[in-house]
This record gives C-alpha cells, structure tokens and sequence, in this order.
C-alpha cells in the first residue's frame, strides 16, 4: 500500500484534506505507513474504515500534537492511541473487528484512548470477550 492508496481509501469513506495541509497529510501518511500504524478495515470488500495510531505508555504526546505531525512510538507500550480515525460509520462489529485485529498484532495492549471534537477523550479498557 502507499500514500495515494491511503488517500484514496480517506476519500472513499469521506475524509476531504484542504489543500493547505496536502504535503502535511502525504509526509504523516507515508511516515505512518513506513511505520505499519495505519489499519484499513473493510466491509463487503470495500474499505469502510481506516485508524492511524501510535501504541505508547502515555498518551499525551500524541494529543498534544499537531494534526500532521509524525511522533514515534513504543510498540511494546500498553496503550493505543487512535490519532485519527475514518470511518463510514462506527458500530459494535466494526470496534469487534479493530479490536480483535489490533490485539493479535499488539497482544499486550490494555487501554485504548481517542478524542473525539471538542477534545473530549473516551478510554476503553480491554474487553476480553473480544479477544
């Protein structure tokens, strides 16, 4: 996969970048992809969500920074952070589905943390009927 198929995959499920930040997007997207943090989950075999994350032991880093901007991160931390996540709509199957993909990749993850607008931060401690 590259950036234009990333890209392409935000514009399908409804995610439009301002012109003002399309080098921002394409450096983070690369960046996030060389890294392996970019998810795509489909649905009747077409994309329907995509999360860009960071797995750390603290989350704040990665609140705390600009939209675009590319941090590294600990894969061996405990905790995820969905820096973005794109989606058609997000449901229980489709949180099944992440979850169930994430934990086989990172099975020592015990806390997900994302924000949605507004920074309002919703934690999610790891449901193991999931797993």
């Amino acid at each position: 996969m590259t950036y234009l198929d990333v890209l392409e995959i935000m514009h399908k499920v409804g995610y439009h970048i301002k012109r003002s930040v399309i080098h921002d997007v394409v450096d983070y997207v690369d960046n996030m992809l060389r890294d392996s943090r970019i998810l795509v989950i489909n649905r009747d075999g077409e994309p329907y969500a995509l999360v860009l994350f960071s797995i750390s032991n603290s989350y704040e880093p990665y609140f705390l920074k600009n939209d675009f901007d590319f941090l590294p991160h600990n894969p061996n931390g405990r905790i995820i952070y969905l820096e973005k996540l794109i989606s058609k709509g997000w449901d229980k199957e489709l949180r099944k589905q992440f979850e169930e993909t994430i934990l086989q990749i990172y099975p020592q993850l015990e806390t997900a943390v994302w924000h949605r607008r507004g920074d309002r931060k919703i934690v999610a401690k790891r449901r193991l009927q999931y797993v």
